[in-house]
C-alpha cells in the first residue's frame, strides 16, 4: 500500500460521483497477519475519509483482536469455512456466535461469506447474523447483468 493511496481512493470515489463514505476496501486476515508494517496511518487517512474497512475470511488467519481496533475496521466477514459445515459441525456454531458477541462489543457489521444453502442461512438467521453473501442467491456475474438481475 503506498503512502498516497487515500488520495488515490478519495480522488477515484469523487471523479465517480461517490461519497468516499460509500466505500468499503477489504483486506484479508491472512494479509494483516503476514504483512503487520501496513502503515497505520495509511488506515486511518482512510478512516477519517470515512471509508469502511473489512476484514475478509476472519477466523482464518488467527489475527489479533487489536488489528480489529487499530484499524478501524467496519465489517467482519466469517469465512465461508464456518458455514460450510454449519449443517455437521455444531461447533462452528459455537465459533459464529462468539465472533457475534465480540462484533456486538465492537460495534462492527458480520457478512457471513459463501451461503449456499437455505439450510444454512436459516441456521444464521437463528444465530443472528444479519447479512450474508453466496451462490444461494446468485454467482458472480458481469457488472451489465446487475441490474436486471435486481429488478
Amino acid at each position: 500500500m503506498t503512502p498516497d493511496f487515500p488520495d488515490i481512493v478519495h480522488t477515484a470515489a469523487l471523479a465517480a460521483g461517490i461519497d468516499p463514505a460509500a466505500v468499503n476496501l477489504e483486506i484479508t486476515e491472512t494479509v494483516l497477519m503476514e504483512q503487520p508494517e501496513l502503515p497505520s496511518e495509511t488506515l486511518h487517512r482512510l478512516h477519517d475519509l470515512g471509508v469502511g474497512l473489512s476484514i475478509d475470511d476472519f477466523g482464518t488467519g488467527y489475527s489479533s483482536l487489536s488489528y480489529i481496533q487499530w484499524m478501524s475496521a467496519r465489517t467482519l466477514k466469517i469465512d465461508r469455512s464456518f458455514i460450510e459445515v454449519l449443517d455437521t459441525d455444531p461447533q462452528r456454531a459455537s465459533i459464529i456466535e462468539l465472533i457475534l458477541g465480540m462484533a456486538r462489543t465492537l460495534d462492527l457489521i458480520v457478512i457471513a461469506e459463501g451461503v449456499e444453502t437455505p439450510n444454512q442461512l436459516a441456521e444464521l438467521r437463528r444465530l443472528g447474523v444479519h447479512h450474508a453473501q453466496g451462490y444461494l442467491w446468485s454467482k458472480a456475474m458481469p457488472a451489465d447483468q446487475v441490474t436486471a438481475w435486481l429488478t
